[in-house]
């Protein structure tokens, strides 16, 4: 869990430990609320698909980004 971290931080953070993952393991990735907030949505999916991609050996489930309630309707 990494509060106020950008895709980036959160998918090379996770890569250090996701390589001792089994198949019989998991991974849960939520984030990238604060990469469409600031207009970086292109980059976020970038690495959210790189670390699916790499890491086919064990099971990756993508939750969606949560909704900013705290932006402007633009």
């Amino acid at each position: 869990m990494r509060p106020d971290a950008g895709s980036y931080i959160i998918v090379n953070s996770a890569n250090k430990n996701i390589i001792s993952l089994l198949k019989s393991n998991g991974l849960e990735f939520c984030g990238g609320a604060n990469d469409f907030g600031k207009n970086n949505s292109t980059k976020a999916l970038k690495y959210i698909t790189d670390i699916i991609k790499a890491n086919n050996h064990t099971y990756i489930i993508l939750v969606t980004v949560p909704p900013r309630y705290d932006l402007m309707q633009s």
